[in-house]
């Protein structure tokens, strides 16, 4: 809340969610024989960090939408 005091109401609120099925996710699975992604949660992370700084690298640098002021990220891991 003091941040939105201090630099205004949100014009953009994004859910980016990771997907076990990605061909990067897929590749590295496919490295090691007889793994499910659901036993290697590192890889699947991994890759959702690379992509999740790839999208706001897009949103703040490349200014697909406007100049950004600010941004506030939060990962949930559940």
């Amino acid at each position: 809340m003091a941040i939105c005091r201090w630099m205004g109401n949100p014009e953009l609120f994004i859910t980016f969610t990771a997907n076990s099925k990605w061909n990067e996710v897929q590749y590295m699975l496919s490295e090691i024989p007889s793994q499910p992604s659901e036993d290697r949660p590192d890889i699947l992370t991994r890759v959702f960090k690379i992509k999740l700084d790839l999208l706001l690298k897009d949103l703040t640098e490349k200014q697909f939408f406007k100049k950004v002021n600010a941004d506030i990220n939060q990962i949930l891991f559940s």
